[in-house]
């Protein structure tokens, strides 16, 4: 597919999925995925990129095993910035130049000894490990994507927000890259009760849309992790080989 028609094709399926999660009563305020969309629909560059603002999932109570148990009003937000690499060629290359992935989920309490509403919160982040010149190998595994507990969202908190919880970067989980459409379907699969969201993940069309994203940024990610095995078949990019991906494993 020409970059230029890829341009209109991510847009279009961004505001496709905004008009569908409307329909099926899982988001308040659509607005932000329609914004992105919109804002990149007419674009005749090579490299597309949008800016999600945060846009948010409520009715979260659902989720089982929480801590504080006693937590209620769940919600969970996502916001994320995304950029093509725009490379053309044969090689199996990284798809994308940034990422950036924030989700956010809050909460409240009663709080039994002041009787007063306790905010709760914490995040997640996805991000693109981009390496500086000169900055050597890294100290801990650190995939090319990977998610990480707390980040930049928790930390702007401060220490009031962490009582006696001790909170580190590490592990750094890979996962593969995520853009607003994946990491809508990670959010909705990973936070809503099958039975809310069933009658979404039947859509057809919402199964193109998200296919159509995991064709342009899964297909290459895992081909880059089994061209380890299989050499021959796969001419990965050497910025996008599988020790790229999954340092300290390949």
């Amino acid at each position: 597919m020409k970059k230029e028609l890829e341009n209109k094709q991510i847009a279009a399926d961004l505001c496709k999925l905004a008009i569908l999660l409307n329909t099926y009563n899982l988001c308040g305020d659509v607005s932000p995925l329609d914004g992105a969309g919109q804002s990149f629909i007419e674009t005749e560059s090579k490299i597309w990129k949008y800016n999600l603002r945060k846009i948010t999932f409520n009715d979260a109570d659902e989720v089982g095993g929480r801590m504080p148990s006693e937590s209620e009003q769940i919600s969970v937000s996502l916001s994320l910035f995304i950029k093509s690499s725009g490379v053309i060629g044969d090689e199996v290359s990284n798809p994308l130049s940034e990422l950036n992935v924030d989700i956010e989920i809050g909460g409240q309490r009663l709080n039994s000894r002041t009787y007063e509403i306790d905010d709760l919160y914490s995040s997640w982040h996805l991000d693109l490990h981009e390496e500086e010149m000169g900055d050597g190998s890294p100290k801990f595994s650190h995939p090319l994507y990977h998610f990480s507990f707390g980040g930049e969202k928790m930390e702007g908190m401060g220490e009031d927000l962490i009582g006696n919880t001790i909170i580190l970067p590490a592990p750094r989980l890979m996962h593969p890259p995520m853009d607003a459409v994946l990491a809508i379907d990670f959010i909705l699969q990973n936070y809503f009760i099958r039975e809310k969201i069933k009658k979404l993940l039947s859509d057809p069309e919402y199964k193109e849309i998200v296919r159509n994203s995991q064709l342009r940024l899964w297909k290459p990610y895992f081909a880059s992790i089994y061209s380890f095995w299989d050499k021959g078949n796969f001419n990965v990019h050497e910025n996008f080989n599988c020790s790229k991906v999954l340092p300290f494993y390949c």
